[in-house]
């Protein structure tokens, strides 16, 4: 055999082993391609379901959020509006008859037992009513005119109602103190009226 022949074999053995490592080769990583693209969209799936599952769980926590603010805001509105309403009963038992205000008022301090000390009021109640309700007191509680209660020169902001100053100490009887005093008793009735 001639060395052509024998080169010639040898390039053609080694032509047809180097198309079959290739065709081996390209069978494989055609194998291998096809499992990672198997396991990408394996991955994609996965990742897909996960983002829904954390997408659904974000939405919830957002919700959970917005409805607490919610109930937030919703209990602050009926809180004003709550405070509202016994700023206006205040309002409007300063705005009562004459009369049947200091009768109101004297009766306050009657239940206080206290008998004497200097009347504190607002400025205007202190101008329209001042003077009688002094009088009212000193002829109820103090049982004289002349001595027990005074009307004091001071006066306070408050809607309505009095303080009675005894030396350093004052007892509050703003409208105010007193229907907050009452509060805890008729407020479930006020948010049942209201709401």
């Amino acid at each position: 055999m001639s060395v052509e022949k024998i080169t010639s074999k040898i390039l053609e053995d080694a032509r047809a082993q180097a198309d079959a490592i290739t065709g081996d080769a390209k069978l494989r990583a055609d194998g291998i391609i096809k499992d990672a693209q198997e396991k990408a969209e394996k991955l994609l799936e996965d990742y897909k379901a996960r983002g829904e599952e954390e997408k659904g769980k974000l939405i919830d926590r957002k919700k959970s959020v917005a409805d607490i603010d919610g109930r937030k805001l919703t209990l602050e509105v009926k809180q004003r509006i709550i405070d509202k309403t016994f700023a206006l009963a205040s309002e409007k038992i300063a705005s009562m008859d004459e009369d049947k205000y200091i009768d109101f008022l004297v009766g306050k301090i009657e239940k206080s037992g206290i008998k004497d000390g200097d009347v504190v009021m607002n400025s205007q109640q202190r101008e329209k009513i001042g003077p009688k309700l002094v009088d009212e007191l000193n002829k109820r509680i103090s049982g004289a005119e002349d001595r027990g209660f005074t009307l004091s020169e001071e006066t306070r902001k408050m809607v309505g109602g009095f303080m009675i100053k005894q030396g350093q100490v004052y007892m509050n009887g703003t409208l105010e103190n007193l229907l907050e005093e009452e509060q805890g008793e008729i407020i479930s009735s006020v948010v049942e009226k209201l709401f």
